[in-house]
Order: C-alpha cells, then structure tokens, then sequence
C-alpha cells in the first residue's frame, strides 16, 4: 500500500491487527459497502482486489463466478481470508502482473495508505482492460483536516492520505478514465469497533476527541454520545470508471503538455 519507507511500517501496523481486525472493522463486511464495488460485474470475469486485506472483496466477487486474486501488503491480512482463494504479498503501487490481465480491479479503503494514491490507481488501470473501482472515506472540507489526523495519529497511525468529496473521481478523469458510476453515501458507526486494539486510556482519548470537537464537526459527522459509546457519520465517495484505450497511463508530464 506504501511506497519507499513507508513500507515496512504499514506492514508492520496490519500484520499486529490481522487475527482481529475484521472484529474491529464493521465496514469490511457492510453489505452495501461491498455490493458498491462488485455489482455488476457483467461478464469480467477475472477480477484483482488491490489493498485486499481479509479479501472480502475478492470472496464477494468470487461468488459472483469471478475468478479473483487478492493482493495485499500484509501476509497475515490475506491469511484472515478464504483459503481458496488466489493470494498475493505484494505493493499496490507496483503490481506484480502484467498489463490488462485483469477485466476490473477493486481497491475499498487503501487509497489512503498509500504513499502515492495516483501511482496505485495507475497501476490499476495498468493491470486492467475493463473497469478499476474504488472507494474510500472522505471529508466534507478541508477544515475538518486536524480533526481526522488526529484521529489517525491514536487509531490507524499507517494513515497516509485524506481525501474531500470529489477528489477520488477527480483522479480518475483525470487519469483518463470514463467515469461511469460517481456516489457518495453516508456510513454510520462508533468509536468502540475501531479502538478495540487500543489500551483503556487509549480508547478514553479517542472517544474525548470526537466530543470535544467544535459544533461545525460535531453537527457536519452528527457526533452523538451514547452509553460508553461515541456514533458518528462518515462519507464513502465511490468510483467505477472505465480505463483509457492506451496500453499504460500517461504520467504528470504527459498530462502537462497536453
């Protein structure tokens, strides 16, 4: 998912989560988060799941009559999943297989590790002669930034990227792709799923942080107490897109002289 440096670090931070980390993830296994990305396939039939995790992606896919390989930095992640299913260690921005020998490519929440979020989509569109989709959290403005590094700096510290509402199909078009499909959609959760790895002083931190925010954050996520609990609403921006007829993506200079 991370590129140079920051490889090592991101492994290092999913393999001590992996035994746990589909107890301590809701979304992984949302039925319409993962519907989002694999309907419809229609006919592509050989699908990668990029940043694949547990590869619930590629299992949903694979249910759908797909043939499907999951590709994720961390070993134990993928060995959470299904054991059937085509599984391979590697860097999202560095995709170990050659060009347009995959129908689609998913990738659901991985953007944002990466060191690079366009160089993982260009090698998605690399690798496939059909669609890439992907989704990932987003904020609302740019002023919610402190808010969320923080929250990633005492719950995911291998966070890289964060991403406003428009930015993820921005990205495609601008890398030439058609998009076909653009939604944004609210997910609501708590603060208890995702701190579960967190010690009991952790956790308080983490749950004081989202009630401390000013009335703009609190009301724009609608920040709600609750028991021993904090819920709160995030946005999903998802994108399905066709790639572009070119053989490889263009790079930055390609798309300066144009």
């Amino acid at each position: 998912m991370l590129g140079g440096e920051g490889l090592s670090g991101a492994r290092a931070f999913f393999d001590d989560r992996a035994y746990r980390y589909l107890g301590e993830s809701a979304w992984i296994t949302d039925i319409e988060l993962v519907d989002d990305l694999v309907e419809p396939l229609q006919g592509m039939k050989k699908v990668l799941d990029v940043c694949s995790g547990p590869s619930v992606l590629a299992d949903a896919a694979r249910h759908r009559d797909a043939r499907t390989v999951a590709l994720d930095l961390s070993l134990r992640m993928l060995m959470q999943g299904p054991a059937d299913i085509a599984r391979v260690c590697g860097d999202a921005q560095s995709l170990p297989f050659q060009e347009k020998c995959f129908d689609t490519a998913l990738c659901r929440q991985g953007l944002h590790y990466a060191q690079n979020p366009r160089g993982v989509v260009e090698e998605m569109i690399r690798v496939t002669k059909g669609e890439v989709r992907f989704s990932n959290v987003v904020m609302l403005q740019a002023e919610d930034l402190p808010f969320w590094e923080s929250y990633a700096y005492l719950v995911t510290p291998a966070r890289r990227q964060y991403f406003l509402q428009g930015d993820l199909a921005r990205l495609a078009t601008h890398l030439g792709c058609d998009v076909v499909r653009h939604r944004i959609f609210e997910y609501s959760t708590s603060v208890a799923p995702s701190v579960q790895h967190l010690d009991p002083d952790a956790q308080q931190a983490v749950r004081d942080l989202f009630l401390k925010q000013p009335d703009h954050i609190t009301s724009s996520y609608q920040i709600r107490p609750f028991a021993t609990d904090v819920s709160y609403v995030v946005r999903w921006e998802s994108v399905h897109a066709r790639v572009p007829d070119w053989p490889r993506a263009l790079d930055s200079r390609d798309w300066e002289r144009r």
